[in-house]
């Protein structure tokens, strides 16, 4: 419950003070007058959205609703009374703490009726942004303000996200601008002023450190300047942050006490400056100065992140401007370059003619040594590593210098980890290293060992330059010129390191082409060998579509492989069905007859080809070393004809099922186009050999299809042959008819019986077993036939269940599902030549099986060429079993039928005679729900009864209906359910309507007829005529309701006399004696007028004659509320708490009068059994389709034994009686009827769950939608 402080009760009640009584409020109506009088304003607060803290003028917390809780995390107990000055952030600086006094005294008509924002903190401690709305009233003189409160931080995002598209956009366009500017001191003039344009600074500074080496200096500026600003600050001042930012190229936000360090304090507050940025001008690792703006609010990360990036642009346009500069020096020196050009001319010259790299290198050693320097070595990145340079070409002057410049080419290869060595240093950074007055000291620490330095110092370096030799991006290498000081005696110029650098780009360029030349034949001769293996693939393509076994398909891809690859042998391996071992194929002398050539291995070998088809993955072993490292351990080494070997696995989708294997002569690399031939071959194939797999299961099933659908046929002709047949014993002969000649060239069934031999012969059709002619069960050779079964064991057959066959051939032997035990195991050897003597050659006994107890056997020969029975001979013998089962059982049911119909024409006939004679109406029905049977009660009672009319239309026909009015056939229907579910109905109310249109009022029972065998033979049904009962109780509720009605008007003059009596007394005052007895009979007037209120709804209810619900969607918190703020006024001895989780929580379709009368009773009777006072409690909660309704009392509970009686009509509990004080607790035995009556119209219910002497509990259930309220009835 949301608390508030007697100061603020006027929130709750805008129009009462704390005691209740009015107070009037200047310029609003009377309640009565007003729209929505009756509104609770503080429900209306507690249930608002948006947080309410109201407070007084010295700001103090009278009172918060729950969303200021969720709001701040801070109960509303916690809140009440706490200075609203505890909700502002610390953090938002001492100013709101001093203002907020402030803002509640003298500022507050300025602020009263405006929206502002604030920062705020929550109970953990964390800021929020707030908007703040302030309203003001007076409530007993004291002056209180309101506050609603949202939190603000979409509207900020908002706007920043606004602010950021702004600053973005004029980024751009400074950009474009400042591209257009070619003096520096424009772009900083520019710069300060979009600084404060766009950015607001209120002061813009730029501090350039090119006027005095090693300090900054303020050189443009806009914007209130600080009294006290430092002319110049130096860059290694470790104080100042603008020196510290110049130095670490990194920007910073100065924010709080830190801009006491950037300008004087009082310049600080007076321009009411809260945030400084310092951004540094830097392009790679060249500083032009620092940006700085300051700025009236904190500076956001994203204003920062675009300043940095507007930063960048300003120093990439001092860059270029710088950059511009040093071209125009550049032109002074085109003279000189002029003769540089003109060498280099003739360079590139010389360099076009070839096209081979080592060709390159000498014609530019020609062009360079002597004339520029005494040694010239190229180096250059070894194809496909690195790690290593390659020493490619040396070149001395001196002659006696060839012996040294052999060493350096041959044995001193560099290693691009030596990062100290200048070459290195080069190629690695892509740009030209120098150096003149080279010292002894370094060359011996770029020495590789005491040779090399000894070489070196032979040289006698002076002077070196080494250029990157850099082409489309990449760096092939370098080049490196030497002077020696027994050579050229000077040192090398800056213009003589350009010229150097540009003989190195056009000798990069001239390597790259002959690199590219050489990389263009090798292409041409892979595009032709890739040529001709896609045309032997479409060779393949074309072969494999025709190939349709896997013989066909190895062959085929076999043979191409060899001949493609230069291969001397190749072969094919499959995986077994089982995944256990694999096939293999090998071309070459068995290529003439591939299905003879297969040969089986395990799987898991350990071989190249079993090893492909394990891990998916392709070996290609190019020497007999290599299959002896990759395979160690195995017995056999490859045949010793074979130098090299590819095995490539054949995988379908993610399913590996084999390899492919080419074996070669002669040792070999294998080359990434080959392959890849061998990868599209191994696809090719496994894609053919899982065609050829796929059409054999096409043609396996395409067959199985024809003989299941001759099966199909057979079948249904068979079934339709046995069905036209209801004697069990016919049914059984035609079983032989129709299995000859589809399954057999004889047939015979065979019964069980008490026979010596334990069987009976019932039918036989075809040729007899006896070189005679059978043609019937009366004819052949008895002896022949009983040799027959005695072999073919059918007593066994018959015993067990099991099929049994039995071939002069093969032995059948395994276990087929719906058929059993397939085999002649236990038959002898020597029986075979008996059945060839009996002119059988294959037969079989089936089990004829009804609910698991075999009623026969059918006996089935092939006497002729038919071929021996097999697995689906016999799967289609037990189909034919099944359906002989299933015809022989319907036979067997109608006969038993046909035996019961009788049994009970004789039992009715026999039944009629005595009931006939009964006062009570009876029918009887059979076993499909036809009434057989009618006595002269229930024909005068129904005033008249069609015999054989089904119990569907007897209840339309009568219109049958329960006692509260449905059609007994839209629910439990006794009649349906005794017959169904052999269900007994007993003493149910109907009401039906005589065939001339009266209705009677009957008690009926129903129940099943169950017969010898457990089964339903029909349904009993008995009426009860209680028409005239029903008229008396209903005059008797006509007289309670007429008798009630009349009491009611003398009771109304009693309230309306008592209450007359008690305003008198409240203006003349009257003995307390006096008072009491007016007050007594005003009480009494109540409980009277509220039993006879009982009374009559509990009489409407019994009757049927209750009004419809008017749906609503209907808050229950709203109900339960309102039912508690009822009787708290009147109860102050009880406790009333509504446990819910607040409004429009539990809603739903309700008559809102019905809930009220249900709560209204619930609650009363809590109340009325707690004569003692106490907690009362009601709970509200739902699920996804039910609201659940608890009241809970602490009173004198319910015995145990009372508790099934409860609900009943006038029913009280024996303690209800017991002797109090005060008299016995009064009541009807009404309240809980009626709430009961009214929650079962709902398809509700109410239960209770109580311990005498500790309370009671009482739960509602009640389903929330009209459409789940199944028991309500229909307006």
């Amino acid at each position: 419950m949301t608390a508030t402080s007697p100061a603020l009760a006027s929130v709750a009640a805008p129009t009462r003070d704390v005691a209740g009584d009015l107070v009037p409020v200047p310029g609003r109506r009377p309640d009565d007058e007003r729209p929505g009088a009756g509104i609770d304003g503080r429900a209306v607060l507690d249930t608002a959205t948006d947080a309410f803290v109201g407070f007084a003028a010295d700001g103090e917390i009278v009172y918060a609703n729950p969303a200021a809780e969720r709001l701040f995390g801070w109960s509303t107990e916690d809140l009440i009374g706490r200075p609203v000055t505890g909700l502002v952030s610390p953090r938002a600086g001492a100013g709101h703490r001093r203002g907020s006094s402030a803002l509640l005294v003298r500022q507050l008509p300025r602020l009263v009726g405006r929206t502002f924002q604030i920062t705020g903190t929550r109970r953990d401690g964390s800021d929020i942004d707030l908007e703040v709305s302030l309203s003001a009233f007076v409530a007993h003189d004291r002056r209180i303000l309101i506050a609603t409160i949202r939190p603000a931080q979409e509207r900020i995002e908002i706007e920043r996200h606004l602010d950021v598209t702004r600053w973005l956009r004029s980024v751009n366009h400074a950009a474009t601008r400042l591209a257009a500017l070619t003096d520096r001191s424009a772009v900083l003039d520019y710069t300060v002023a979009t600084m404060q344009r766009t950015f607001g600074m209120t002061l813009t500074e730029t501090w350039v450190d090119d006027l005095v080496p090693g300090t900054l200096t303020p050189r443009v500026s806009r914007g209130p300047l600080p009294r006290a600003r430092p002319a110049r600050i130096p860059i290694d001042d470790p104080e100042h942050a603008i020196a510290r930012v110049a130095r670490s190229h990194r920007s910073e936000v100065v924010q709080g006490h830190g801009l006491a360090t950037l300008a004087d304090r009082r310049w600080v507050e007076r321009e009411r400056i809260k945030a400084a940025v310092l951004l540094p001008l830097v392009i790679g690792d060249q500083s032009f100065g620092v940006l700085t703006g300051y700025a009236h609010r904190p500076l956001p990360g994203e204003q920062v992140e675009t300043l940095t990036h507007f930063a960048a642009l300003v120093a990439a346009a001092i860059n270029d401007i710088h950059r511009l500069d040093r071209e125009r020096e550049a032109r002074a020196l085109a003279e000189r370059a002029q003769r540089q050009a003109t060498f280099l001319v003739d360079a590139s010259a010389s360099l076009a003619t070839s096209l081979d790299t080592t060709t390159t290198m000498r014609l530019l050693a020609d062009l360079v040594v002597p004339r520029l320097a005494d040694w010239i070595v190229f180096d250059l990145v070894e194809p496909g590593t690195s790690g290593t340079l390659e020493r490619a070409f040396v070149r001395a002057a001196d002659p006696a210098q060839t012996e040294n410049a052999h060493r350096l080419l041959t044995g001193y290869s560099l290693d691009l980890t030596s990062l100290d060595h200048p070459v290195v240093a080069a190629v690695t950074t892509g740009t030209t290293r120098s150096g003149n007055q080279v010292l002894a000291e370094t060359l011996t620490t770029i020495a590789r060992d005491s040779e090399h330095a000894r070489i070196m110092g032979e040289i006698g370096a002076r002077a070196f330059v080494s250029a990157a030799l850099v082409s489309r991006g990449r760096t092939l290498g370098a080049l490196t010129v030497l002077r020696c000081r027994s050579g050229h005696d000077t040192d090398f110029t800056p213009d003589d390191v350009l010229l150097i650098e540009s003989l190195a780009q056009r000798a990069a360029i001239a390597i790259d082409n002959a690199a590219l030349f050489r990389a263009e034949g090798d292409a041409r001769g892979a595009a032709e060998r890739s040529a001709e293996r896609v045309g032997r693939l479409y060779a393949v393509s074309a072969a494999l579509s025709r190939a349709l076994t896997p013989g066909e398909v190895g062959k085929v891809v076999v043979g191409e492989g060899i001949v493609a690859l230069a291969a001397d042998d190749g072969a094919v391996a499959l995986v077994s069905a089982d995944g256990a071992t694999l096939r293999i194929f090998e071309a070459g002398a068995d290529a003439g007859q591939p299905e003879q050539s297969w040969r089986t291995f395990p799987i898991g070998a350990d071989s190249p080809v079993a090893d492909a088809v394990r891990t998916g993955k392709a070996t290609w072993l190019e020497s007999p070393e290599a299959w002896e490292a990759r395979y160690p351990f195995v017995a056999s080494s490859p045949p010793a004809r074979y130098r090299a070997r590819a095995v490539v696995p054949l995988q379908v989708e993610s399913r590996r099922i084999g390899a492919i294997s080419f074996s070669f002569l002669r040792e070999r690399p294998f080359s990434s186009e080959e392959r890849e031939f061998a990868h599209t071959l191994a696809r090719q194939c496994a894609l053919a050999l899982e065609r050829a797999r796929l059409y054999a299961v096409e043609q396996r099933a395409r067959a199985g299809a024809e003989a299941g659908e001759r099966a199909t046929r057979f079948l249904a002709s068979a079934s339709a042959t046995l069905n036209t047949s209801l004697d069990p014993a016919k049914t059984l002969r035609l079983v032989s008819d129709v299995a000859v000649p589809t399954l057999a060239d004889f047939a015979a069934v065979v019964v069980p019986d008490g026979s010596q031999d334990g069987y009976g012969l019932v039918a036989c059709s075809g040729d007899a077993p006896d070189p005679g002619s059978v043609t019937g069960a009366d004819r052949g050779d008895p002896a022949a036939m009983t040799r027959l079964l005695a072999i073919l064991d059918a007593v066994e057959v018959l015993s067990t269940g099991q099929a049994r066959i039995v071939t002069r051939e093969v032995d059948m032997g395994g276990r087929e599902p719906g058929i059993g035990a397939v085999s002649d195991g236990g038959v002898p050897i020597e029986v075979r030549p008996v059945l060839g003597s009996l002119g059988v050659s294959a037969a079989m006994v089936i089990p004829v099986v009804l609910r698991g107890t075999p009623v026969a056997a059918l006996v089935l020969a092939a006497t002729g060429n038919r071929r021996p029975f097999g697995q689906a001979d016999a799967r289609l013998a037990a189909e034919l079993a099944l359906r002989a089962a299933l015809a022989y059982e319907n036979a067997r049911l109608f006969e038993e039928q046909v035996r019961a119909r009788e049994h009970i024409h004789t039992l009715a006939s026999e039944r009629s005679l005595v009931l006939g004679q009964t006062a009570d109406g009876v029918l009887s029905t059979d076993a499909a729900g036809k009434i057989q049977f009618i006595n002269e009660a229930a024909h005068r009672l129904h005033g008249g009864v069609e015999f054989d009319m089904d119990i569907d239309a007897y209840a339309r026909t009568y219109d049958i209906r329960t006692a509260l009015g449905e059609p007994v056939l839209e629910r439990d229907y006794a009649l349906s359910a005794a017959l169904r579910d052999r269900v007994t109905t007993a003493q149910a109310e109907w009401r039906l309507t005589r065939t001339d249109g009266t209705e009677v009022i009957a008690l009926v029972s129903a129940a099943p007829l169950i017969g010898e065998q457990d089964q339903t033979l029909g349904a009993v049904l008995t009426l009860h005529d209680v028409t005239t009962l029903h008229q008396v109780e209903r005059q008797k509720d006509q007289f309670i309701i007429s008798v009630t009605h009349d009491l009611k008007t003398p009771l109304t003059s009693i309230k309306g006399w008592s209450q007359l009596l008690q305003l008198r007394a409240a203006r003349v005052p009257v003995q307390n004696r006096d008072m009491s007895a007016i007050e007594a009979i005003a009480t009494q007037a109540e409980t009277m007028e509220r039993q006879l209120n009982h009374l009559l709804d509990a009489l409407r209810l019994q009757s049927g004659d209750f009004l419809s619900p008017s749906w609503q969607r209907v808050d229950l918190h709203d109900i339960a509320a309102q039912t508690v703020h009822l009787h708290r006024g009147t109860n102050t001895g009880h406790a009333f708490r509504l446990d819910s989780s607040g409004p429009h929580t539990v809603v739903g379709d309700w008559d809102p009068d019905h809930l009220r009368r249900i709560l209204d009773n619930l609650v009363s009777n809590a109340i009325k059994y707690s004569p003692d006072g106490g907690p009362i409690t009601i709970s509200l909660h739902r699920d996804e389709r039910r609201a659940y309704i608890a009241v809970r009392d602490g009173g004198i509970g319910i015995p145990a034994a009372s508790l099934d009686r409860i609900f009943g009509q006038f029913y009280r509990a024996p303690n209800a009686f017991a002797p109090r004080a005060d008299g016995p607790i009064e009541g009807l035995g009404l309240g809980l009827f009626s709430a009961q009556q009214i929650a079962a119209r709902y398809g509700g219910t109410i239960q209770v769950e109580s311990h005498e002497g500790a309370g009671s509990t009482f739960a509602v259930c009640l389903p929330l939608s009209a459409g789940d309220q199944a028991n309500v009835a229909t307006p």
